[in-house]
């Protein structure tokens, strides 16, 4: 058991170095080197999963099962890897099993509600859900699983799609080549832009309406819970210190913003595979405050990704060097000097801002100093109220950076929401997908 244990920790350290490599080796010989660690096997298969190692993960799984067909554990990873490759009605058949032989298992029957919602049978839906009302009265899973389940009938997966497909073939839909002329054309002028992007994050605080909040009220409380944790790992509470009311002002960001990044549908279609809650329904909410009516104001839109896009083209790199003054609002205080030196910039206008709490030990501890709501939000947004003549700002602030881009278009700046970009140049990897292979030579000789 405890050699399993070592190859878990081997395996987890191998993913903090974005080490494939070394992480292929591991879960392509996971079952002959711990043949007997059945826990130990389905952790790594979980790991493996996240890793989108589908075929291993599923070997795995199937390796443990044959050796014990009542592993519960590896039944259920299995329902969710069918689940997340688009199988869904063998991912149900497997948790219709596992309820069979564990009649008390709860995880698997909130599961099964979600694939039968996820096929179209609500019915079928409603009576696992309520299974588990009359299992665990005192859950709090209850409520926000049940209009979950609603939500979907509401917003099946078809819907979504079309919904996203419908604004990726607007005229008005723009790429980053794009993107960018009209940055520059803004910085020329010397007139206020803005660029602002929706996630999940984004769209938990999307408020469509009052009858839409009553509705789904403990679906979305559950889901601005979830994505606050990142944000301040209960630093706040998101009522009483005005967080949220502050966060529905992202309506507003939405309206003055001249070009919105909006959920894709490649990542709409992934959370509907295994029925994601705050994907699906965060996701849903930021496409359908877009399309409400009196949102459109002349704006354009772009794909959410379109921050890595610029990253991965080099043009947001030319963009910064071609202007030796710019503004910085991030948590890490040694970006400023980084980019500076890697982009050959005369100055740097840095605003600190704390950052995001769950990530601090990806970030750094200086970068989780302070508290960013109501604190250093009120104060910045002051100092952003001054009049900004058309000066370049890259913003990576989360929720908050989003009204950040607001005010300094108000005030006749350039805001690009860039996001985790800084984090990638700075060699943090808060997103695995970027690796270390963006990070600037300083941020590369610090680590």
């Amino acid at each position: 058991m405890d050699y399993g244990q070592n190859l878990l920790s081997d395996l987890r350290r191998l993913v903090a170095e974005g080490n494939s490599e070394g992480i292929a080796a591991l879960t392509s010989s996971a079952e002959r080197t711990i043949p007997d660690d059945q826990q130990s096997l389905v952790d790594i298969a979980i790991i493996a999963r996240d890793l989108g190692k589908f075929e291993d993960s599923y070997r795995i799984c199937r390796y443990v099962l044959s050796k014990n067909a009542n592993n519960g554990f590896a039944s259920y990873e299995l329902a969710m890897l069918d689940a997340m490759l688009g199988r869904h009605v063998e991912a149900l058949l497997s948790l219709e099993k596992n309820i069979v032989r564990m009649p008390g298992d709860v995880r698997s029957i909130k599961f099964a509600a979600r694939m039968s919602a996820r096929i179209g049978d609500f019915v079928a839906a409603r009576n696992y859900v309520a299974l588990v009302d009359e299992m665990s009265p005192d859950s709090s899973d209850t409520a926000w699983l049940r209009e979950l389940c609603a939500f979907m009938e509401i917003f099946p997966a078809g819907l979504a799609d079309k919904i996203s497909a419908k604004f990726e073939r607007d005229n008005r839909y723009i790429s980053k080549e794009c993107l960018i002329d009209w940055t520059r054309a803004a910085l020329r002028d010397k007139r206020g832009f803005s660029m602002i992007r929706l996630g999940d994050g984004e769209g938990a605080f999307c408020r469509i309406s009052s009858e839409d909040e009553q509705r789904f009220q403990n679906l979305y409380r559950y889901c601005r819970e979830d994505r606050a944790r990142v944000w301040f790992n209960g630093e706040i509470d998101l009522i009483k210190s005005g967080f949220t009311d502050t966060a529905f002002g992202l309506r507003q960001a939405m309206y003055d913003a001249d070009v919105l990044g909006l959920p894709y549908r490649s990542w709409v279609e992934h959370e509907y595979k295994f029925c994601s809650p705050t994907g699906i329904t965060c996701l849903v909410n930021a496409l359908r405050l877009a399309q409400v009516p009196t949102v459109d104001r002349g704006q354009s839109w772009t794909t959410q990704q379109i921050h890595a896009e610029l990253l991965q083209s080099n043009l947001l790199e030319n963009l910064v060097r071609d202007h030796k003054e710019i503004s910085l609002i991030s948590c890490m205080t040694d970006a400023p000097q980084a980019l500076k030196q890697a982009f050959q910039l005369d100055h740097v206008e840095f605003y600190r801002i704390p950052g995001e709490k769950a990530h601090v030990h990806l970030l750094g501890n200086d970068a989780g100093e302070g508290r960013h709501f109501p604190d250093r939000f009120n104060s910045l947004c002051n100092e952003l109220s001054q009049p900004l003549h058309g000066r370049l700002f890259l913003v990576a602030g989360g929720i908050l950076g989003k009204l950040y881009c607001t005010r300094i278009k108000q005030s006749g700046g350039v805001a690009l929401d860039v996001g985790s970009i800084i984090d990638a140049w700075m060699g943090r990897l808060t997103r695995p997908n970027y690796g270390t292979s963006y990070a600037l030579p300083q941020a590369s000789a610090r680590a």
